[in-house]
């Protein structure tokens, strides 16, 4: 899966809905409990529409529109005017899908921060609305949660989604939306305030972490076993399979020197590389024994690395969403659920890494 490396300071035009709401609101002399009571959402819920902090579901649209004596198509159009609530949207890695696009959102910082939904780690998993690039509008899907109760979270761990399927279960809790990226440019992101968690595994002896200092937080999760899955081949045609720049894989595919050889291939997952090995015969890539071990190829281990969440430490006492995360993270059942897997060791998951290192 490829991903765009160049930042772009252009930003969607934002819903100017809210005000509109607001001043039809206030023309027909109802306060925000009276429209909400017809509408039937809470008071605190139509404030979020007003603020243009949230953006109402098909029902919730139609309902306020009768309410306010507004003809649906009204409600719409307004999406494309600009608010001063516009600056603070922000598509992940500066990519602004050029054709109409199902998106993930959520609120990350003082930013809604959007992607491309196809970018989520298991594509498909999840939309929250859809993007026209032509009006400039975001149409929220039904049944899509509000931004302000996801979680989007960047990293390249293929457990973290099944887990969090297979054992959260507490009512209240933020839908999570887990983009794959790279370890720097997971990273990058939640540097610039794009995601609120971000998991890496890059963290090289004579460099340190990539972000140090006290205004971030390590959270200990697991241990893997990373290698050379295939085998080595002078052939001429033999094919080598790696990461992109910048992941974690890369880098240690270059710190072993390993020659190139033959062709190459750049894919952007730790099982794409996998499959494709496992489709070529004389193929050979940096990945898990986990995936070694369940496509049967020949695995050498090269290192065992530590897998860590990195976020603010502001966040973790004021975000509830990154709090209830992590205290999902530390859970009994996720240490034992992490054992189950071949090549896979839980690090006390959950428990503070060192912050300044």
């Amino acid at each position: 899966m490829s991903r765009p490396r160049a930042r772009s300071s252009r930003a969607p035009q934002a819903a100017g809905l809210g005000p509109l709401v607001a001043q039809r609101r206030r023309e027909l002399g109802l306060s925000q409990v009276a429209l909400a009571a017809r509408v039937g959402i809470s008071r605190q819920n139509l404030a979020l529409i007003e603020a243009g902090k949230r953006l109402p579901q098909l029902p919730v649209a139609r309902a306020l529109a009768l309410a306010l004596g507004l003809d649906l198509n009204a409600l719409s159009s307004a999406l494309e005017a600009p608010t001063p609530e516009t600056s603070r949207w922000r598509w992940l890695l500066g990519h602004i899908p050029s054709r109409p696009t199902p998106v993930v959102w959520s609120w990350v910082g003082d930013h809604l921060v959007l992607a491309p939904a196809a970018w989520l780690a298991v594509p498909g998993s999840a939309m929250d609305a859809l993007w026209d690039p032509v009006p400039g509008t975001l149409v929220p899907l039904p049944g899509a949660p509000s931004p302000a109760d996801t979680l989007l979270v960047a990293g390249c761990d293929p457990l973290l989604f099944p887990l969090w399927q297979a054992t959260h279960n507490q009512a209240g809790w933020p839908a999570l939306r887990i983009v794959q990226l790279g370890s720097v440019a997971a990273l990058e992101a939640l540097a610039q305030g794009e995601v609120a968690v971000a998991g890496t595994h890059l963290a090289e002896p004579d460099r340190g972490h990539l972000l140090a200092g006290e205004e971030w937080v390590r959270i200990r999760y697991l241990q893997w076993e990373t290698g050379l899955v295939g085998t080595v081949s002078d052939r001429p045609e033999a094919l080598t399979v790696l990461r992109e720049p910048g992941s974690a894989a890369r880098a240690l595919w270059d710190r072993q020197g390993t020659p190139l050889g033959g062709p190459t291939v750049e894919v952007g997952s730790h099982l794409e590389v996998a499959r494709v090995v496992a489709h070529n015969p004389h193929a050979r890539g940096v990945s898990l024994a986990l995936y070694a071990h369940w496509l049967e190829l020949p695995f050498t281990l090269w290192a065992v690395e530590a897998f860590e969440w990195v976020t603010r430490r502001t966040w973790m006492a004021r975000e509830p969403r990154v709090a209830a995360f992590l205290h999902w993270l530390s859970s009994p059942t996720v240490a034992r659920e992490l054992s189950r897997y071949p090549g896979i060791a839980p690090d006390a998951p959950g428990r503070l890494a060192s912050s300044g290192s």
